[in-house]
């Protein structure tokens, strides 16, 4: 395997700083100011904003020369989609409760914008983090089964510290950003085993955004949202316990399909990104 030098981690931090001040141009105010609807003008900000960040990680993997995949003919691995599929299957369980969301006030404008918004933001993470983080730590060519799976957490341990940033722009409060960086991190490792194994990002894209619509479509309705309430002084011990452990368990198996799908992959797998 190539050793990891300075230079890597450095060409991290940079991009992480990049990032992190474009997450802060306030397009939205901007555009406030030209009478633009409040939420409407977050989402465009946001969308924006996602779409100039995509630009430049393009650029950054052509600069770099990582390889990066959006296959469909490597059919023998097909299967490695299933896992994905049950998940989708489990989350878009939550779009059966639109018929009782209160969509009068949201005109077709606003839902199409909170929908690319949805679209470009599943993008931008999944060709961040397994385009652009993962592909550069597998151009490296770790030469065990062992570093292979370093990479894929290490990569997923990324893709959920970037959700801290949630609890400066949700009510979801410490534990709940706590409890979707835990998540981040078992999906984070189940799409990087899956992306080597495939090599589609497409697919890992729809995915993410499948699950990303169904969990964000009551912010449409006025009186519903999904958002996790920060948990009062007040809340019975036993019952954070409890939900503790039951997000522990089921966030822990995407987490345990992803290692045992990284017990799948060779050398020839991980040769396709050298």
């Amino acid at each position: 395997m190539r050793k990891i030098t300075y230079k890597h981690f450095l060409g991290f931090f940079i991009i992480a700083v990049i990032l992190v001040s474009l997450f802060n141009v306030p397009i939205n105010e901007y555009l406030i100011d030209f009478g633009t609807d409040t939420y409407d003008a977050k989402l465009i900000d946001k969308t924006v904003t996602n779409v100039f960040i995509i630009v430049l990680v393009f650029c950054l993997l052509k600069y770099l020369r990582i390889k990066y995949y959006f296959e469909f003919k490597n059919y023998k691995n097909y299967g490695y989609y299933l896992p994905l599929l049950f998940f989708v299957l489990v989350s878009s369980s939550n779009l059966l409760s639109i018929k009782n969301l209160d969509l009068s006030h949201t005109n077709w404008t606003t839902f199409l914008i909170f929908v690319f918004s949805i679209l470009t933001s599943a993008s931008l993470e999944e060709i961040l983090f397994r385009g652009l983080f993962l592909g550069a730590l597998l151009k490296l060519q770790p030469s065990s089964n062992k570093e292979t799976t370093g990479f894929v957490v290490l990569s997923g341990l990324l893709f959920g510290i970037a959700h801290f940033m949630n609890v400066f722009y949700t009510t979801n409060g410490i534990l709940g950003t706590v409890y979707q960086i835990y998540a981040a991190i078992g999906f984070g490792v189940l799409y990087g085993a899956t992306y080597i194994k495939t090599r589609n990002l497409l697919v890992l894209i729809l995915v993410h955004a499948i699950t990303n619509f169904s969990s964000k479509i009551h912010e449409l309705s006025p009186d519903l949202s999904t958002d996790v309430v920060e948990l009062s002084e007040n809340t019975n011990d036993t019952s954070l316990v409890v939900s503790s452990v039951l997000v522990f368990i089921i966030y822990g198996i995407p987490l345990a399909i992803g290692l045992l799908l990284l017990a799948k992959v060779d050398t020839s797998d991980i040769k396709k990104f050298e």
